[in-house]
């Protein structure tokens, strides 16, 4: 357990900051069958799209994170290696279910759509093929709670609150979506019941008095989301507490894919931006992670002794290192190497032996709420990130399937209201024609 109290320890969760993990140790045993009862361990399990440590380092070392900085200061910390593609929504359905895309059915950003035609739309839940760690810890009685995780709409019944990443304040051109994509038959939170109560805790670009300011988070669309996303899961951790609690910010990786030029200006291989455009814009991407960095601290009061935190990134950053004419807004492109840091209870201080997988998470997830892991999934547990007195008293034993027999998954995605908007916020990112 990390040392030093924490604010609040009335509620006993365990937190998963997932950033990158990994590791290796003895080969698993066969497992009984799972027990429905809970351990009474607690993970929050926490996503920052593209984190990285070539960021996050020189931020740490001057203070501004100071958050991130004692986290990996009192756990455990590496580079989570990512997959290639490095297509979010396909990485972020492998960390949530420890399958490739090739089992899980999500390979990109667009799909066919449900309706027939030529036409593709983002991708949604329900081309998913295989179990997540949200269908497989309601079955043996653990309560969890998904705040925003990518390819979570339309909402699955779930046991505890699923709330997807298209309940998102924007009414309009979010790339995750935006309230006009929900409806009475697809409704963006379950149980749907509570989606007003939720709505309350809305972040808007409107609710911002600074003209610049408001006019900024209207560009860029980004903190109202991860802002709402955090306030939503602060709200639940209250209110709902749950075996599992997972949330999903999304900012930095738009932020580093539109603002690389400025941050490390020399790096560009298209014009190179003005010293006014420079001097605007090079704090954009430290000043963003600062902004997580205290998101995730509104999380921590709420972390008992018996909880454990990890934080994970699908993949890390740089800048870009071809131009595109056409896609003169992107300097900023994806990197292998993710974060992880694992922090809380029954984790070892230090540094990753090894480069765990994004395929590790869920295993490792599995392992830290009572569960086996799977042997069809592909990842394992990291046992590098474990107090070694714990996991001599439980080793790790492996399970046959949590699948269910029955095929899910049509192939095809739910066409929406805002699928045009989303398709033109992703080819802005440079993520389609």
């Amino acid at each position: 357990m990390p040392c030093g109290p924490l604010p609040i320890l009335a509620l006993r969760l365990v937190v998963v900051l997932v950033l990158a993990v990994g590791g290796c140790g003895p080969g698993p045993a066969e497992a009984p069958p799972p027990t429905s009862q809970p351990t009474g361990d607690r993970v929050l399990l926490i996503g920052v799209d593209g984190a990285s440590w070539n960021v996050m380092r020189p931020l740490m070392a001057s203070g501004r994170l100071p958050t991130f900085s004692r986290l990996v200061a009192e756990g455990w910390s590496g580079t989570l290696r990512s997959l290639e593609p490095m297509v979010s929504p396909l990485i972020w359905t492998s960390i949530a279910t420890g399958k490739t895309p090739e089992k899980h059915g999500i390979h990109g950003f667009l799909g066919p759509a449900r309706d027939g035609g030529p036409r593709e739309v983002p991708v949604t839940s329900n081309m998913r093929r295989t179990e997540a760690l949200w269908t497989i810890l309601g079955r043996y009685g653990r309560r969890v709670n998904v705040v925003g995780w990518y390819v979570t709409w339309p909402v699955e019944a779930v046991n505890g609150v699923l709330v997807s990443d298209r309940f998102v304040p924007e009414d309009r051109g979010a790339i995750l979506g935006g309230r006009e994509s929900l409806s009475g038959d697809q409704p963006g939170v379950h149980p749907a019941a509570l989606a007003d109560t939720l709505e309350t805790l809305f972040v808007r670009a409107d609710d911002f008095l600074d003209p610049a300011e408001r006019e900024f988070h209207q560009i860029f669309r980004v903190y109202p989301v991860d802002a709402t996303r955090t306030a939503i899961t602060e709200y639940l951790l209250q209110h709902h507490p749950a075996d599992l609690t997972m949330v999903f910010l999304w900012g930095t990786d738009s932020i580093q894919h539109l603002s690389w030029k400025f941050y490390q200006p020399d790096t560009y291989l298209g014009p190179r931006p003005t010293d006014v455009e420079i001097a605007v814009g090079a704090s954009r991407i430290p000043d963003y992670y600062a902004e997580i960095d205290g998101f995730i601290a509104r999380f921590l009061p709420f972390v008992g002794p018996r909880d454990t935190v990890l934080i994970v990134s699908d993949h890390g950053f740089g800048p870009a290192t071809t131009h595109h004419p056409t896609k003169k807004d992107i300097s900023g492109d994806h990197r292998l190497e993710g974060v992880v840091i694992a922090w809380g209870n029954h984790v070892r201080r230090g540094v990753a032996a090894e480069e765990p997988s994004v395929l590790d998470v869920t295993p490792t997830v599995l392992y830290l709420l009572g569960l086996p892991p799977a042997a069809d999934m592909d990842g394992r547990v990291i046992t590098d990130l474990v107090d070694p007195s714990w996991l001599r008293e439980h080793p790790v034993q492996v399970l046959a399937t949590y699948e269910q027999g029955t095929p899910r998954g049509d192939g095809h995605a739910m066409p929406s209201r805002v699928d045009d908007d989303m398709k033109e916020r992703l080819r802005r990112l440079g993520y389609i024609q």
